[in-house]
């Protein structure tokens, strides 16, 4: 048995050259390598699209203003929302980038559909192929926002893809879309597409603009729920009823608890082709309280009106607002 100790140090030094030479090919962050006798290797990584990523960093930094919002429509070692977080706060020494980002959904079940990331971003980092890191059945919050690009022919006039491209590892390409003003007519078609791929909650109301973060849940008795954060970079929100309103009187109510000063609204109706029928201001008088308005849609504009409701508070710094029971409800008549 005086052979046995050679073997085990053959064995072990073996061992030690997988672990520090052999094993790091090919390995990804999310991926521990093989399994080596007495470890499991996890080489450090070396992005060598380093360029690349810090390409897009400055691309978006030079091309955005602090008002615009981006939404990177990934999820995968190439690309990801925090990897290009990361690229703003440790490459290009600008953090404050951040909050120009919406974060997206990435995993089913856990979040919801990208309904309102997708309606309240106007500028989509988005790569070819999709990229998931998980199995993409498990992903179709993620599939759902990228089946809108490029976007179909009912759509495309309002997006414009910039001509600059960004080729990561294997071959990964991503652009950058820019997307002009939504009208109600415009965005419910897409939003209905989200709707069909990736399943979740009731959500009779969507983020036409979304505050820091915003989270909205409906039930089946047309009753919402919505709890909105604040913050000093972004103070107002706007949500869109997204059903279609027939000719007649209705009363918005709902209850308001807020942790950010001053809340004020204002209701508008707004024809599907994106015209503003009609407008109204109110604010309630003490907090929480239930809040009112009452409004008309005109006959000419039966079944073509939609509501949409703003929200704006006096934030310098982080406050959390709910809305709750948010309705429409059909009016006897108009007081």
């Amino acid at each position: 048995m005086l052979w046995l100790p050679f073997v085990l140090l053959l064995l072990l030094m073996g061992n030690s050259a997988y672990a520090l030479w052999f094993s790091g090919m090919g390995v990804k962050p999310n991926s521990n390598g093989g399994v080596g006798l007495l470890s499991a290797p996890r080489p450090p990584v070396v992005r060598t699209d380093y360029d690349a990523l810090t390409a897009l960093g400055r691309a978006l930094m030079a091309s955005t203003q602090p008002d615009d919002r981006i939404y990177v429509v990934a999820s995968s070692f190439y690309l990801n929302q925090d990897l290009l977080a990361r690229v703003f706060a440790d490459a290009l020494r600008e953090p404050a980038m951040a909050a120009r980002f919406q974060w997206g959904p990435e995993i089913d079940g856990e979040q919801p559909p990208p309904l309102d990331v997708y309606a309240s971003s106007n500028v989509y980092v988005v790569p070819e192929p999709a990229q998931y890191h998980l199995d993409p059945a498990g992903q179709t919050v993620v599939t759902a926002a990228a089946r809108q690009f490029p976007p179909p022919p009912e759509r495309a006039a309002l997006f414009h893809r910039d001509a600059q491209t960004f080729t990561l590892e294997d071959g990964v390409v991503a652009h950058i879309w820019r997307r002009d003003a939504w009208t109600p007519d415009t965005l419910r078609p897409a939003l209905a597409s989200i709707r069909a791929i990736a399943a979740g909650a009731a959500q009779d109301w969507v983020a036409w603009r979304q505050p820091r973060g915003v989270s909205i849940r409906s039930d089946d008795r047309g009753l919402t729920q919505v709890t909105a954060v604040f913050d000093a970079a972004r103070r107002d929100m706007s949500l869109l009823f997204d059903r279609p309103l027939a000719a007649g009187d209705y009363r918005l109510g709902m209850a308001v608890a807020s942790g950010c000063a001053a809340p004020r609204f204002v209701l508008e109706t707004v024809a599907g082709g994106g015209k503003v029928l009609s407008t109204a201001s109110f604010a309630p008088v003490l907090l929480p309280s239930e809040a009112y308005n009452f409004f008309t849609i005109p006959p000419e504009a039966d079944g073509k009106a939609f509501a949409r409701l703003r929200m704006e508070v006096t934030a310098g710094e982080t406050c959390l607002s709910e809305l709750r029971e948010l309705r429409i409800e059909r009016a006897a008549a108009r007081p």
